[in-house]
């Protein structure tokens, strides 16, 4: 075993926290806090190249309403810094969303059944925002090689990420500081 890549990690639909259950958050928690410690427990680091983890960049956005996910992210990376102090085979990864794979599309699809043109507009805005599998995966070896503690992938400015998930939260599709329907 050459290395470990985590890459746990389940749809948050807890909503706001003062609706959410403890087992909301668990549920979301628990995959990425505590599959990584166990995960971690079980790995003979010594004799590990890397230890490859992948967080979000909500951690960094603090997404509304999905305080499981956003919260099992920022444990994730301090976790990676924690035991870079120890051993620095651990790497962090804040990636964005994902074009034709991974959470956002599910999240998409799902939150739109029965609303084709809803999902299309979404889908149409995660365009913006998104990387395609292959910059993922080339960023994702160049991240490799680096071997650096963190990482945080964006394919915009960080203000331009931030509109983008308010207007999800707002749910217009469009910039959260734009009136709806006006560009």
């Amino acid at each position: 075993l050459n290395g470990v890549i985590h890459t746990a990690g389940i749809i948050d639909y807890g909503g706001i926290i003062q609706r959410r259950t403890t087992e909301d958050t668990e549920k979301v928690l628990d995959p990425k806090a505590r599959g990584l410690i166990v995960l971690d427990s079980v790995v003979d680091t010594a004799a590990l190249d890397f230890f490859m983890i992948f967080s979000s960049i909500a951690a960094v956005l603090t997404t509304f309403g999905q305080v499981g996910y956003t919260a099992g992210n920022a444990f994730l990376d301090a976790f990676a810094v924690s035991k870079n102090s120890q051993n620095d085979i651990y790497t962090v990864i804040n990636w964005c969303d994902w074009l034709e794979v991974g959470m956002a599309i599910k999240a998409i699809t799902k939150n739109n059944e029965g609303n084709p043109e809803r999902a299309e507009l979404e889908m149409k805005a995660l365009e913006k925002v998104a990387v395609s599998p292959a910059e993922g995966t080339e960023s994702f070896y160049r991240m490799l090689d680096a071997r650096l503690p963190r990482f945080a992938i964006s394919i915009q400015e960080l203000e331009a990420a931030m509109n983008f998930h308010w207007s999800v939260i707002l749910n217009t599709g469009e910039s959260a500081r734009e009136e709806p329907g006006k560009k």
